[in-house]
């Protein structure tokens, strides 16, 4: 069983583009000469050297980020703030850092310490901020740290972090330590950049709460001695030896058939195991933008079903609807495929057709839909004449906090009479970022969610400053096409008393994925718990359940074809009474 076992040396490979040469002040027997290399293919450094030990300062850091994931300067927007000490050369750069929620400005703030010398730790908050990763505020389990590394205490506002990097594999102690408060070097960005592309944070096209972990290399010594195994490995070694037609087998295939068959065993179908080829359908929907027909999917008692389509997608322009089951994509049955089958037959490039044909009510019925570059706007917002706040939060996305904090900070608060949350075909997103939303309606310490590991200790998360609109009324509205972090928002502040819930029974998905990256770029997504909202007879699950309305309204044929929306106006209703 070996020949399962991929080498560091492919592992290179993989990663490598075109052959190149190292900086000319970076030898071969550099131990993190791989990591430099890669980041020299980047070309995000111009000089021939690379002077791996020079320190980075926050200016330089946002700048290398960015372009390593070569952004347009040129596609900046105009900037928002004034510092004092900003270059105006690093300003679309601060701009988008800040469009990205990576850091916070107010109208006191004056500088932004573009020159000042970065320590470890802080470098690699501004990374998670950038790539979108959640990390919990405070260390709860500290069991992983411990066993890691010495002299980090768990309560540390640092701790978090290097428990979060190591876990990712984009940090390694050394002699069980971490030099948290040294300065961050180019050498240190080489190897979290390298390391980030070995374990590239997928994100999940079906608005699942996912959490990215690094592969395990404690192997249970004992799994050879048991007696499946050793079926399973003379069938192996017979496929392979013996079979009459051996010379047309493609050992990959057998050994992803064979991954694939174990994890089909478990019968759940969150749990799923990619293909190289297919471990790029994992991500997409919580960037700003995706080329597609944008719509969430799910995959159950072997149906593919259209959980939401995204606001201003060609599925919701076309009449895709929540519940509308996949049946056939051009003409070609999905019957017996999974889910990420089905999305590979759906995606392509912007500005071609499809064929989409649905299963609605018993009715087949058939969308010929232009794929496109779909934007998703994570929050948008209008208020009535009487100060009635509406926002529409489309899906949980990194930076949906950030955009409701802008929205804010742009009105005058101590005006808005009512606030109406929108969570309509929300499939859901970051667990983080539905806890930052509800610090903007709850006082802080209250619960919004509790996470249930199997293995691990429970997480539970509370809000933690509280605002101005702590009194304000609210109502939210959902339907079927509320999912996963949507039902968090939701279950929280209806348990809360902080608002009626108005629409119809959201979607009841309330189980976590671990995703775990593969250095041949397959991967595992992998149920490993469950989240757990407050209700009045303590924490409860809403798995397979959804969140039940205060008020459940229907939107009738006749509401659609008068435009009417029976369930705004009922939200808005009970915010003014």
């Amino acid at each position: 069983m070996n020949k399962m076992i991929i080498s560091a040396a492919l592992v290179a490979l993989l990663l490598a583009g075109p052959s190149a040469s190292a900086f000319s002040d970076v030898r071969s027997i550099d131990a993190d000469y791989e990591a430099i290399e890669y980041v020299e293919r980047l070309g995000i450094f111009e000089d021939g050297e690379f002077k791996p030990d020079q320190v980075i300062t926050k200016g330089e850091l946002f700048v290398l980020l960015l372009k390593s994931d070569g952004f347009d300067v040129s596609l900046a927007g105009e900037t928002e703030f004034s510092f004092e000490d900003l270059s105006p050369e690093l300003e679309p750069y601060f701009q988008r850092m800040y469009d990205l929620g990576v850091f916070e400005y107010d109208e006191n703030t004056i500088v932004s310490n573009q020159d000042t010398k970065l320590k470890k730790w802080n470098a690699l908050r501004y990374f998670f901020r950038y790539k979108g990763i959640p990390v919990q505020r405070v260390l709860i389990d500290s069991s992983y740290l411990e066993s890691q590394i010495d002299s980090i205490y768990y309560k540390s506002i640092f701790a978090p972090y290097i428990d979060r990097g190591m876990k990712l594999g984009l940090i390694e102690p050394v002699n069980r330590r971490y030099d948290t408060f040294a300065y961050f070097t180019r050498r240190d960005l080489a190897k979290l950049l390298y390391n980030y592309a070995l374990f590239d944070a997928s994100r999940s096209e079906n608005g699942e709460i996912v959490i990215n972990v690094k592969p395990t290399n404690n192997v249970n010594s004992s799994l050879a001695n048991e007696e499946q195994f050793r079926i399973f490995e003379d069938v192996w070694l017979r496929a392979n030896n013996d079979f009459l037609y051996n010379e047309s087998i493609e050992k990959d295939k057998l050994l992803y058939g064979a991954i694939d068959g174990l994890v089909e065993a478990l019968d759940d179908p969150y749990t799923t195991f990619q293909i190289p080829t297919e471990t790029q359908s994992l991500n997409d929907s919580l960037s700003d933008s995706y080329e597609g027909i944008g719509a969430s999917l799910h995959f159950e008692d072997g149906k593919v079903i259209i959980v939401s389509p995204i606001a201003d997608s060609p599925a919701e322009k076309v009449g895709l609807e929540p519940g509308d089951v996949i049946v056939a994509v051009d003409g070609q049955s999905v019957s017996g495929m999974n889910l990420d089958e089905v999305i590979k037959l759906i995606k392509g490039e912007a500005g071609t057709t499809v064929r989409v044909s649905v299963d609605r009510n018993g009715a087949i019925k058939n969308f010929d839909i232009v794929r496109a570059e779909v934007k998703i706007k994570f929050v948008t917002a209008e208020q009535t004449i009487d100060n009635i706040l509406i926002l529409k939060i489309n899906t949980f996305g990194s930076g949906a906090s950030k955009n409701i904090e802008n929205i804010l900070n742009q009105i005058d608060t101590s005006k808005v009479e009512g606030v109406v949350i929108d969570l309509r075909n929300n499939p859901g997103g970051y667990l983080d970022e539905a806890v930052k939303v509800a610090d903007f309606f709850l006082p802080a310490g209250e619960t919004v969610v509790e996470v249930n590991y199997k293995n691990r200790a429970s997480q539970t998360l509370k809000t933690s400053k509280g605002t101005d609109l702590n009194g304000v009324p609210i109502s939210i509205i959902i339907n079927n096409g509320s999912a996963s972090a949507s039902e968090i928002l939701a279950g929280a502040l209806k348990h809360h008393l902080r608002a009626d819930v108005v629409g119809t029974t959201s979607f009841g998905k309330g189980t976590v994925q671990e995703l775990v990256n593969y250095s041949d770029q397959s991967s595992l997504k992998i149920t490993t718990a469950q989240w757990l909202v407050p209700s009045d007879f303590g924490m409860r699950s809403i798995n397979g359940v959804g969140i039940t309305p205060n008020y459940v309204v229907e939107i009738t044929e006749e509401d659609v074809a008068t435009e009417n929306d029976a369930q705004l106006n009922k939200a808005i209703l009970e915010v003014r009474r």
